[in-house]
């Protein structure tokens, strides 16, 4: 039994010859050898697995990665991988070919071509253009056109209104899209696209309806009901002729009616940032007024208000002027027959009338008042004095200006003390008119009418006189002595009598303007009787008489 080697490696695999060396061995260890020739040889090219290559087209670029590489399938090197020295990274638009190679590493190869084409973005097509609309409330919005399918869009805008690619407001907003490619573009990129969102103001009307007459006294103050279609508030302003205005008119729209007349109520809205300013409408208020009364009468800066039929005013005693001023408000637009100032003539002392007609603006009333000024006599004119204790008043139409009088009534400082025709202090000569008193005088006419005087102080006017009487005296009966002397010189006065030698027959002290005496016996004869105050000192002859 021969062992058989050899030195081959199977499988043999290499191209062209291999030299086997077979080795054949005994058991004695003889051996023999002997060569082999194993020859391969490949003459079959590969054959693609794809017979035709597919056309590769991709928008924007073709990528390494979009390219696979091709294989065959050799009878000998089993699966081949395409090798080619064209590019295989295509960022141009256009068609390209790729040559693609297989070899089998025995001389055996073969070629393959496969079309690469570079198409425009499908992106090219989208447009985003700007757009302007007016203001309605609603959200307007603005979207990517031809957007392809597959392709997405998102946005933003500035300002910001939170509504991506829409607005409310009138503005102008700037409206960014970002588009993005379908999946089946993975080449391209997203674009950025811009477009401005323009909103103007939209118009508005003022709606304000013709307002009705108003009646000044039956007619309550009332709200205005202008509208604008915006919906925004309206205010209001008001025009008129004259110095004071018909009416108030607030600018909420309030209106506090003051008197008759025409007022121009005019309507305004000023828009927004959303709304143009409307065009102001003007509306006429007329009011009328049926009020016929006298609100106030001044006579003279002494106001009365809201008067009766019959205003009795009394000039004061400084007033030496021969008219009064009348002045008379009423509603605005009132007449008054004689005006709403006029005088009335107070030539002396007396009362005078006037009557005055007021007729209202709509002329649907009038009312009739009576006015009646009384000129106050000076107290003088009236009031004579008599002596310093007796007032008379003058009843000689003659010197007092034409009166007769049938009543009369004596005031002393406000209070009644007489009602004849004068009055006196008192029944002696004591009883002396006060010069701190104010007097005055209610005299009634023959007519009726009751006529005063303005308050008077008197004056003293003492004529410092002395008498004794009888004269001739008896010697030791009583004497009468009276003074006209001063109130405040007759205290403790001193009456003495002196012979004609000067000697002092007799000495007394008084506090009366008239003083009895009791003569002492004396000798006929004439005899001298003094007075003597702080201030005076008074003499008197007298005979006396057994």
């Amino acid at each position: 039994t021969v062992v058989v080697t050899n030195n081959a490696t199977f499988p043999i695999t290499a191209q062209g010859t291999t030299v086997i060396t077979w080795t054949y061995t005994d058991v004695n260890g003889n051996t023999a050898t002997q060569t082999q020739n194993v020859i391969i040889d490949d003459t079959t090219a590969p054959m693609p697995n794809v017979a035709n290559l597919p056309a590769i087209t991709m928008q924007c670029e073709v990528l390494t990665t979009d390219i696979p590489v091709p294989t065959a399938t050799d009878n000998c090197a089993g699966t081949l991988t395409a090798t080619t020295t064209d590019p295989l990274l295509y960022t141009a638009l256009g068609t390209y070919t790729i040559t693609w190679s297989y070899d089998d590493g025995n001389g055996n190869t073969i070629s393959q071509t496969q079309t690469v084409t570079v198409t425009p973005s499908a992106l090219n097509a989208v447009t985003f253009n700007n757009a302007t609309f007016i203001y309605n409330t609603a959200a307007q919005a603005i979207t990517v056109n031809n957007l392809p399918a597959g392709t997405s869009a998102s946005y933003s805008i500035t300002p910001d209104t939170g509504l991506g690619n829409a607005a409310v407001n009138a503005g102008t907003y700037t409206v960014t899209a970002v588009v993005s490619p379908a999946a089946n573009a993975p080449n391209c990129d997203p674009i950025t696209l811009t477009a401005t969102i323009t909103i103007n103001p939209a118009e508005q009307q003022i709606i304000f309806d013709p307002l009705a007459v108003m009646n000044l006294e039956n007619d309550s103050d009332f709200q205005l009901g202008a509208t604008a279609t915006s919906g925004l508030p309206v205010y209001y302003t008001y025009t008129y002729t004259g110095t004071n205005p018909p009416a108030t008119v607030t600018p909420e729209g309030w209106v506090d009616m003051i008197t008759s007349g025409l007022i121009q109520i005019t309507a305004h809205q000023d828009g927004n940032a959303n709304y143009l300013p409307a065009t102001v409408v003007t509306q006429p208020l007329q009011i009328n007024s049926s009020d016929s009364t006298i609100h106030t009468i001044n006579i003279d800066g002494t106001e009365f208000t809201s008067p009766q039929s019959n205003s009795y005013y009394l000039m004061a005693c400084e007033n030496t002027a021969d008219s009064v001023t009348v002045m008379i408000h009423t509603e605005a637009n009132a007449t008054v027959d004689l005006g709403h100032e006029f005088t009335i003539s107070t030539p002396q002392p007396g009362i005078y009338q006037q009557t005055v007609t007021v007729t209202s603006q709509d002329g649907t009333t009038t009312n009739t008042y009576n006015i009646t000024v009384e000129r106050m006599f000076p107290f003088f004119d009236i009031a004579v004095q008599k002596f310093d204790n007796v007032l008379l008043a003058n009843n000689n139409p003659a010197t007092n200006g034409g009166y007769s009088f049938v009543a009369y009534q004596w005031f002393k400082n406000g209070i009644m003390v007489s009602d004849d025709q004068y009055f006196s202090e008192g029944p002696t000569n004591n009883d002396l008119l006060d010069p701190t008193a104010g007097y005055s005088l209610k005299l009634t006419t023959v007519e009726g009418d009751i006529l005063q005087t303005c308050i008077g102080h008197v004056t003293l006017e003492h004529s410092y006189r002395l008498a004794v009487t009888p004269n001739p005296a008896r010697s030791g009966n009583m004497v009468t002595v009276t003074v006209d002397f001063p109130s405040e010189e007759i205290n403790n006065m001193q009456i003495d009598i002196f012979d004609l030698l000067g000697r002092k027959v007799h000495t007394t002290h008084t506090n009366d303007r008239i003083t009895q005496i009791q003569l002492p016996s004396l000798e006929a004869a004439t005899y001298i009787v003094m007075c003597t105050t702080p201030n005076y000192q008074k003499t008197f002859k007298i005979i006396v008489s057994e």
